[in-house]
């Protein structure tokens, strides 16, 4: 399934994707430009998705003073099928994605290349290995802040190590394209990224393949990416209905993947919609409505304990914004009918 890694650093290709970035797309290659990691070992392609605004002519600037730097065009516009693009136009056997938004720190492709070459002694099916993301300095804001509360907890992020983040490597089934490193032949031998996932869930789509091959993916502490992260209450509520409409497409493509917790979302609207029937069903209808103080108190405990306790109706909005979007995104692709099981596209 894996190609072999050479004992010194290896040569990587590192794939970004776009789509209308021109805010974001020089702080990301700068960021990877200035990556502590030999140039003549290092591949870096940008995935555009037809962007109508300036990304392309920025990236083609950059490009002409870095020969490393390439820009390729992708007509399909989606981020599965950008990504696509990267997996079969890289040129060395480790590949790692990162997304325009985002930018790493000096050390990161050494990091993960690191903790690949070591992980894999004891983990000889190891196919990925990524890490974190957090707001970039001096973007921080108290609704970040509550919001990052709010994700280190089970009830905030159901566990995910994108919120819950461990302190030591550790197993998982997933890792956000964000900030991953792949064995490319391994990509490639399951076929690349569903083209029917789209914008949303794609990663996920391809990790739950990759597993089911015997492919085993770990997180790596201290290899977090900055990440400009969607900062308003508004903007994360959209955030989350979109991750919520993409869940409901992997669970139309892999049921397996339709456990108990990620139920939870679905069980939590239908617990609100018996609410209105108290009158003809009893009081036990309006027991969902202890969801407020409950949630209430324990955000003003998550405040206090990390001594914010002002960030306590903040971290209360986080939590009721996840929570509602999440499910209500799930809901929409539900009744919408959603994406059809999709044949992944050949990379």
């Amino acid at each position: 399934m894996s190609a072999h890694v050479p004992a010194e650093l290896p040569p990587v290709t590192v794939v970004v994707v776009t789509y209308n970035e021109a805010d974001n797309i020089a702080d990301c290659l700068g960021s990877l430009l200035a990556l502590r990691y030999p140039t003549e070992k290092l591949d870096i392609l940008v995935v555009d998705g037809a962007s109508s605004d300036a990304t392309a002519r920025i990236v083609e600037e950059i490009a002409g003073r870095h020969p490393h730097v390439r820009l390729l065009d992708n007509p399909g516009r989606t981020i599965a099928s950008n990504r696509n693009v990267g997996v079969r136009a890289a040129r060395h056997g480790l590949l790692a994605f990162t997304d325009a938004d985002c930018r790493v720190p000096p050390d990161w492709l050494r990091t993960l290349t690191d903790a690949y070459r070591k992980l894999r002694v004891a983990q000889p099916a190891l196919v990925a290995v990524g890490g974190g993301n957090v707001p970039p300095a001096g973007e921080r804001s108290d609704f970040l802040d509550a919001l990052g509360l709010t994700l280190d907890t089970f009830l905030g992020s159901l566990g995910s190590v994108q919120g819950r983040r461990p302190t030591q490597p550790v197993v998982v089934p997933s890792l956000a394209c964000l900030n991953v490193l792949y064995d490319r032949d391994a990509v490639r031998d399951a076929g690349g990224f569903d083209v029917g996932m789209a914008n949303m869930g794609e990663d996920a789509e391809l990790n739950h393949r990759l597993g089911l091959r015997g492919g085993v993916l770990m997180f790596v502490p201290g290899a977090d990416v900055a990440h400009r992260l969607r900062g308003t209450p508004s903007a994360w509520f959209a955030n989350m209905v979109g991750y919520g409409r993409g869940r409901v497409r992997l669970f139309r493509k892999h049921r397996a993947l339709l456990t108990p917790t990620y139920a939870l979302p679905l069980g939590f609207l239908a617990a609100f919609a018996v609410v209105p029937l108290a009158p003809l069903v009893g009081p036990w209808a309006l027991l969902p409505l202890t969801y407020v103080p409950a949630l209430a108190a324990y955000s003003g405990w998550l405040a206090v304990r990390a001594g914010r306790p002002a960030l306590a109706g903040r971290v209360f909005l986080a939590f009721a914004l996840t929570h509602w979007g999440y499910a209500l995104g799930m809901a929409a692709e539900l009744l919408a009918g959603g994406a059809q099981a999709a044949v992944a596209e050949p990379a």
